[in-house]
């Protein structure tokens, strides 16, 4: 008898809490999933520690001087091309998708936007730790992006954020290297309900929840009652 069975059994993030695992549970096939869920977080684990890291690297986290007289300025120009240069190498190195610092008001170096009111700002800031972001979709090119941002702190005080983008379809890669006994699959979830990795990479981009879609299709009030009430933790 196939039984559809919900159960977290990680916790990434806020934003990376839980895990689907579809099909002929037993207690076997959950130890399985544990197996499976820690190897999802170790992955996610080593862009966390390499977050840090850099967050740590003297030369991107010097600070920039602010010009009062042109000798100073070029100095002040001279620093931001060494930062520059050197986050290039990094993203070329670690395959990125971009890289970039901003100050302690959020403004970025390389673009001079303003990120302060960007989750992936504001999280590191209020809590001093890395954060991962849920891959964030652009519809016009179908590309995801998973942002991971660490703080910079000098003196014990917040300098702003050093952050980094991977391609968001990497959550969809890891669940489908994912099976639990023989026909067993595995989705990652948020806290909100929606899909971030599924072998199914077209839930992600339509960000599929099922308790949503609960109210529209009954056969999915069981699976949506499990999962909200994960969600709710």
């Amino acid at each position: 008898m196939a039984i559809l069975l919900v159960t977290a059994v990680c916790s990434i993030t806020n934003c990376f809490n839980y895990i689907t695992t579809v099909k002929l549970l037993n207690q076997t096939m959950v130890e399985m999933v544990e197996i499976a869920a820690n190897v999802v977080e170790k992955d996610l684990d080593g862009y966390r520690r390499l977050a840090g890291e850099l967050a740590h690297n003297p030369l991107l986290n010097q600070n920039i001087p602010k010009a009062q007289v042109i000798s100073e300025s070029n100095d002040a120009e001279a620093i931001k091309k060494n930062i520059a240069d050197e986050l290039n190498a990094i993203k070329n190195r670690n395959g990125f998708t971009s890289i970039d610092r901003t100050d302690a008001k959020g403004v970025s170096l390389r673009t001079r936007l303003n990120l302060a009111n960007k989750d992936y700002f504001l999280m590191p800031k209020q809590n001093g730790e890395v954060f991962l972001s849920d891959p964030i979709i652009e519809q016009d090119d179908e590309t995801m992006t998973i942002v991971i941002s660490a703080p910079i702190i000098k003196n014990g005080q917040f300098d702003g954020i050093l952050f980094f983008g991977v391609d968001g379809t990497m959550l969809c890669d890891m669940v489908s290297d994912v099976t639990i006994g023989q026909s067993g699959s595995a989705t990652i979830i948020n806290s909100q309900g929606k899909v971030i990795g599924d072998h199914h990479i077209e839930k992600v981009f339509s960000q599929y929840n099922s308790q949503q879609e609960a109210e529209m299709d009954s056969t999915l009030g069981s699976l949506a009652q499990i999962e909200q009430a994960m969600t709710a933790g």
